[in-house]
This record gives structure tokens, C-alpha cells and sequence, in this order.
């Protein structure tokens, strides 16, 4: 993200622009598809400073952001370095997401069962009862939706 506070939030706009410009540019350069990048907001608005006289106007802040996607590792650290030194960006990030496709994700969903009947089994056992059959099973990420056996 690139932001930048100034007294107008035309300038303040302006300066967030060209530097978001130099991080596409960036992109293009390292080879980033347009199709794994994406603008994530701009927005502008007057900060104030509060003191005991009242508050103070110190000017009109503007940031915007972008989220790129990577598939491998050897990118992010060199952009990372780029973006923070030559445009002073700041980052968030960054986050790892593993594909719904990747096998992983059956490895995890059975050691997630696995963990889920041993609490709830110390649970039974916390209260003196035992487990019967599976009622229903709500899986993470599943929108809401109920598995019933």
C-alpha cells in the first residue's frame, strides 16, 4: 500500500498515483500477470489532529493498494525489497493459501476430524456422558453448510 498526506487531495492523489504506477511497473518488469495482481482500494480523506483547542486539519491522506498473487517464491522477496525502498510502500502480507486442489487439503481435513473427536470425547468424558453417532458435521469454509450422515 502507498499512501501519502498532503494539504489538497488532488496532491495527495497525485502522489499515490505515481507511485502506484512505479509498482506496476515493477510488475511488468518481474514478468507478474496482469491476471495475479489486482487493485485492492484508493480512497482519500481529511485527517485531523485533535488538541485541546479542537481538532485540526492536517490534511487530506491518500492510500491505495494492490494484491499480487504468486505461484512460486523467488519473486516475493525481491519485490518486497523494490517496493519498500524505491517507492516506500508498505506491506501486508505476506499470505499463503494452499490451492482447494492441492491433496493437502484431505491430509488436513482428516487430521482436523481426528482432532475435533479427541475434544469431543474429553468433552463427553468432562461431563460424564460418551459420544454417539456424528449428528451433524460443519465443515470450515463450508458457507454454512451441514453435512448430516
Amino acid at each position: 500500500m502507498v499512501s501519502a498526506l498532503e494539504d489538497s487531495p488532488g496532491a495527495a492523489l497525485g502522489d499515490v498515483a505515481r507511485r502506484s504506477d512505479a509498482i506496476v511497473r515493477m510488475l511488468d518488469k518481474l514478468g507478474v500477470a496482469k491476471s495475479d495482481r489486482s487493485t485492492t482500494g484508493v480512497r482519500v480523506q481529511e485527517e485531523f489532529d485533535h488538541t485541546t483547542e479542537g481538532r485540526r486539519s492536517l490534511g487530506h491522506r491518500a492510500a491505495a493498494g494492490v494484491s499480487v498473487r504468486f505461484t512460486g517464491l523467488e519473486m516475493i522477496g525481491p519485490l518486497i525489497s523494490r517496493v519498500t525502498e524505491d517507492v516506500q510502500a508498505s506491506i501486508s502480507g505476506p499470505r499463503w493459501y494452499v490451492s482447494p486442489n492441492n491433496p493437502v487439503h484431505l491430509q488436513v481435513a482428516k487430521l482436523a476430524a481426528v482432532d475435533a473427536r479427541q475434544k469431543a470425547e474429553a468433552y463427553a468424558a468432562g461431563v460424564d456422558a460418551r459420544l454417539g453417532r456424528l449428528l451433524s458435521l460443519d465443515p470450515p469454509h463450508s458457507a454454512g453448510g451441514s453435512v448430516r450422515p
